[in-house]
């Protein structure tokens, strides 16, 4: 579905990183708003989503990994896009 869209970009709007239960594994959740541009008949529009990403994080030695992610999105809508680098 995202190779029908010539632009999309998340920006973050939240974090919060706690310890997990065990050495080596922590927890957080992400807010972001994803845009998802769409060209038209009519013009261009933008798809928006407010999501949010609840993860569970593992050490891999010196490095942090996603060891699960879920996704809620918390609402949707669309909006007339006036200008993009697009045109």
């Amino acid at each position: 579905m995202l190779d029908r869209m010539p632009l999309t970009f998340h920006a973050l709007a939240g974090q919060v990183f706690d310890a997990g239960p065990e050495p080596g594994t922590a927890t957080g959740e992400i807010a972001c708003v994803a845009h998802h541009m769409s060209v038209r008949g009519d013009g261009v529009s933008d798809l928006v989503w407010h999501c949010r990403y609840t993860d569970v994080y593992r050490l891999d030695g010196r490095t942090w990994r996603i060891a699960r992610r879920e996704q809620r999105i918390d609402s949707i809508e669309t909006r007339p896009v006036r200008r993009w680098r697009g045109e």
